[in-house]
């Protein structure tokens, strides 16, 4: 746009120094030749005003288009790195599930041991005789032990169950 308005000053200063050296040699023009120089120097002006405002508007066009990219840039920029944080997020959060579906299972298995050694020591021994000395009253205190010892874990293990249902509910797992 700019090489065709510089062509057309070029033409207009062209045809200006044609008539200045036809002037100079004598030749004199009519006035329908001037006239219609005139005219064709005002038809080549409004060309050349109508090109620059074409151009201008290209330009502004080509402005927007560059700010709009500018911006999509900078989203894209953001969405990548939001992307990032929850890929990561996500993979530190599965990690973390899976480590309590492993530790619920443990507990999960150790709490059914607990139980059943429990219901064990619960039933009368049959075999067992307030007669047979004292192996029995020895057999008995340390299971009453060992049944205090159970009863104490496994409250233990359904309080691990309970912090770690209460911590996987506040992670939002299940």
């Amino acid at each position: 746009m700019a090489l065709k308005a510089k062509m057309l000053r070029s033409d207009l200063a062209r045809t200006q120094v044609q008539l200045s050296q036809r002037e100079e040699a004598g030749e004199s023009l009519h006035v329908i030749d001037f006239d219609q120089l005139k005219i064709e120097n005002q038809q080549a002006l409004r060309r050349i005003e109508d090109k620059n405002s074409e151009l201008l508007k290209l330009k502004l066009t080509s402005g927007n288009a560059l700010q709009v990219l500018t911006g999509l840039r900078t989203r894209l920029v953001e969405l990548s790195e939001e992307a990032a944080w929850l890929s990561t997020e996500t993979r530190s959060r599965r990690a973390m599930l899976e480590k309590l579906a492993a530790e619920t299972g443990l507990v999960e298995k150790q709490l059914t041991q607990a139980q059943a050694e429990r219901r064990q020591l619960r039933q009368p021994n049959a075999a067992g005789s307030v007669t047979g000395g004292s192996k029995q009253v020895m057999s008995y205190v340390e299971t009453r032990a060992r049944e205090q010892q159970l009863t104490k874990a496994l409250a233990d293990w359904e309080r691990k169950v309970q912090l770690m249902e209460m911590q996987a509910a506040r992670l939002g797992i299940r």
